[in-house]
């Protein structure tokens, strides 16, 4: 009913307002991850996006738990990561806009709008080389 709003489905304000619950349930570290997987996929379909999309958060140096069996491992040191995981549709746009060829003769500029084709390339937006 959500992807139908405005047509036969539930109007805008009741939407927004199950939107808004689904991004607290996504984000709350107690809901089973299942759960808050399924709240991120109804999301993604809906087309909501969060604003700080687009962040990276620090991963200090240190020990954690590793694993199931919690193993115990260090970081020796602190490094950054994406907030969010990169989605496909970011990933596309992000590539269709400026594409780098590596391979093992350098960087090649592949060009606006192209992508490599082949899996010995990896593809890098906005890089400046």
């Amino acid at each position: 009913a959500l992807l139908d709003v405005g047509k036969t489905g539930v109007g805008q304000r009741a939407a927004a307002q199950v939107m808004q619950q689904l991004v607290k349930m996504m984000q709350q570290a107690e809901v089973k991850p299942i759960l808050r997987r399924r709240a991120g996929l109804v999301l993604g379909r809906l087309g909501w996006q969060p604003d700080d999309l687009d962040h990276f958060v620090e991963v200090p140096a240190g020990k954690f738990l590793y694993d199931d069996e919690k193993e115990e491992r260090e970081i020796k040191y602190r490094y950054w990561i994406a907030k969010y995981p990169v989605t496909n549709a970011q990933f596309k746009a992000s590539s269709t806009r400026t594409a780098m060829r590596i391979n093992s003769g350098g960087a090649k500029k592949v060009g606006r709008g192209e992508t490599a084709r082949r899996s010995n390339r990896m593809l890098i937006s906005g890089s400046k080389m």
